[in-house]
């Protein structure tokens, strides 16, 4: 490029960076060179495979939650941030995302759901038949250190009872929590709830003859996991406790179930014996409902947020390897009368998305991250309008069916329905639609037959290839054996193991079942194609005919190879087309028509075999010299696809 004759101006924007070239006597040239921006650190990105897992974790959580009468609602994304200040002090600003709106408010994204449900409450007031239970699943916002289950932006279940100071319904609460784990497929020593009351841990630091701030203090105690016995001593100390107070009530948080009555008598306050009584209470009402035995009692569980006035609770992974609570809640009689409506008394939990993930793949309950797809109708020829009937018509069912749209040749809309996990492969093709039939694949086999229309789609259901496939009895097929066919039973025939070939996939793994159909002489124009796909998994399986002149398309799943030529002769099959394609080999049969596989038996006319490569294991299969019919071109048993 000849820089004399260019004015090169580079300009900079926030998406691009654009060079403009300028020639005199030419309009200006534009290129764009996009950047690859990164994500915002704590803010994930989830794909499909990994959204199933999780949409399956959510719909179990909410299908248990609503059992209990919990009802949903939706919340709006943002809210004033002075109600957070109100609620958890100026401390609270460093981990919001806030900004100041046009109208000139201050805004913050709404870092947890309590504080808005309460105000939801509180605008309501009577208005609402009590006790109110609701749930809520949604994202929410919270700028703080990313760490294991923690990040900025997460999902969370907010479930709260509101109208109830009853003992019933803090229990209620850690029901409905241990009955999701529980329909998550967790087991009761796979997680524990960790059980306290903020009345005694406030009641406790009220009895020392101390300037104590009982905020800071019980903040303290909510952190003590995360710091080394010195350092939470020292901010015990710097909360206003003395150094030798704040080793005695460190003591005194180790009060085991049973000696509660000593805290109480430490305390020597109606506060604190109030507390024990309903913790106890609690307890009794979790007893009842089925969930005492995952109950411990835990008076270092604090839940630091401030607003929390009785019970509280976190769960914790039982063996540890999650090492943070997968989640908590408790007791918040106060809030919404602090945000200016009635008293009412309120308790809820609060799963968040990323934690309960962690806990449940450490007890190996997460499902496979994997998309799942019911049928996949593949369309072979001008079949769209057809394959688009039958893909409504399944649809309407109520069945995930996906279709190609991509105008794909067979091998590709195949690969495409392994690559979605499709368990059924419906195929329509032209020589289908002329049989007015379709073909019914199964993906995890390789085995399909063929059924007739008038069968398929049903008005219910969701068939498969195991609804029409047919058996040794001949019942149960849309085209059951002929008696005069002699055909190799279905469980006659052994399965063969063999290895794969690199250049192929197979969805259904190293091993293939192969049996057998009549084969059957109908001349020149009659179509073999049937043959090939009823051993589509074995690749090797094909029949050649010494005199048949036609080109037969091929349905074993090699991309490299779209037809199959049938012109080899049974003499000179280890060389020619039929030997490129299929890699087959014959050693001198006679028969007219030969499925020619192996040459390991000369003495027989039939021989299988499970891999290109060559045999893997022997397999005598019945001799065919009498299996070979004539049939017309109108017969419908020509067999399937």
């Amino acid at each position: 490029m000849d820089c004399e004759n260019h004015n090169q101006t580079r300009t900079q924007s926030s998406d691009h960076v654009a060079w403009v070239h300028e020639r005199e006597g030419f309009k200006p040239a534009v290129v764009k060179f996009w950047h690859m921006y990164e994500g915002l650190k704590g803010f994930r990105e989830i794909y499909a495979e990994e959204m199933s897992s999780r949409r399956w974790m959510f719909d179990t959580v909410e299908e248990t939650v609503q059992r209990y009468g919990f009802r949903e609602v939706d919340t709006p994304a943002l809210e004033r941030t002075q109600m957070y200040i109100d609620k958890s002090g100026d401390d609270i600003l460093e981990e919001l995302y806030t900004f100041e709106d046009k109208g000139e408010r201050d805004i913050a994204l709404t870092p947890e759901l309590t504080p808005t449900v309460a105000r939801m409450v509180a605008d309501k007031g009577k208005a609402l038949s009590k006790p109110i239970k609701w749930y809520s699943t949604r994202k929410f916002w919270r700028y703080e250190q990313v760490q294991q289950g923690r990040f900025r932006e997460f999902y969370q279940t907010n479930v709260d009872i509101l109208g109830s100071a009853e003992p019933t319904a803090d229990a209620e609460v850690l029901a409905v929590a241990a009955d999701l784990l529980r329909a998550l497929g967790l087991q009761p020593d796979d997680f524990e709830f960790r059980v306290s009351h903020r009345d005694i841990l406030g009641g406790l630091l009220e009895a020392f003859d101390a300037p104590v701030e009982t905020r800071e203090a019980i903040r303290t105690v909510d952190k003590k996991a995360k710091l080394d016995r010195t350092e939470y001593l020292a901010q015990l100390t710097s909360a206003g406790l003395s150094a030798a107070q704040a080793d005695q009530f460190d003591a005194l948080l180790d009060t085991p179930e049973d000696e509660l009555a000593e805290l109480t008598d430490f305390a020597d306050s109606d506060r604190v014996e109030t507390a024990v009584q309903n913790l106890q209470a609690v307890l009794d009402a979790a007893a009842d409902l089925g969930v005492r035995d995952v109950c411990t009692l835990s008076l270092d569980t604090a839940r630091g947020l401030d607003y929390y006035t009785g019970t509280v609770f976190e769960c914790f992974d039982s063996t540890g390897e999650v090492s943070r609570a997968v989640f908590g809640g408790g007791r918040y009689d106060d809030l919404i009368e602090d945000l200016g409506g009635p008293s009412i008394p309120a308790v809820g939990v609060a799963p968040g998305g990323a934690t309960l993930a962690l806990l449940c793949k450490r007890a190996g309950v997460w499902p496979d991250e994997r998309v799942e797809t019911d049928y996949y109708v593949l369309q072979i020829g001008e079949t769209r309008a057809a394959a688009a009937d039958i893909t409504r018509k399944l649809r309407d069912l109520g069945h995930v069916v996906e279709t190609d749209v991509s105008d794909r040749g067979f091998s590709g809309q195949l690969s495409y329905a392994d690559a979605i996990n499709a368990e059924t492969v419906v195929v329509v093709g032209e020589q289908d639609l002329e049989d007015d039939a379709v073909t019914i694949k199964d993906m995890e086999s390789g085995d399909q037959t063929q059924v007739p229309l008038e069968q398929f789609p049903p008005e219910h259901g969701r068939p498969t290839y195991d609804d029409f496939a047919w058996d040794d009895s001949g019942s149960g097929t849309s085209f059951p054996p002929i008696s005069s066919h002699r055909t190799v039973p279905r469980r006659a025939v052994p399965r063969l193991t063999a290895a794969r070939s690199d250049s192929t996939r197979f969805r259904s793994g190293p091993t293939w079942r192969l049996y057998s159909r009549p084969v059957m002489n109908v001349g020149l124009d009659w179509s073999i194609r049937w043959n090939l796909a009823r051993a589509s998994q074995c690749v090797d399986t094909m029949l050649v005919s010494r005199s048949a002149r036609a080109s037969v398309p091929c349905r074993v799943r090699r991309p490299a190879i779209s037809r199959v030529s049938a012109a080899a002769r049974c003499s000179d099959c280890r060389r020619g087309a039929a030997r490129r394609a299929s890699r087959t080999r014959c050693y001198g049969s006679e028969s007219r028509y030969t499925t020619q596989i192996c040459g390991r038996w000369p003495d027989r006319r039939r021989r299988i075999c499970g891999s290109p490569d060559g045999c893997i294991r022997d397999a005598r299969v019945a001799d065919t010299s009498g299996v070979q019919r004539r049939v017309t071109r109108d017969n419908p048993r020509v067999g399937t696809r």
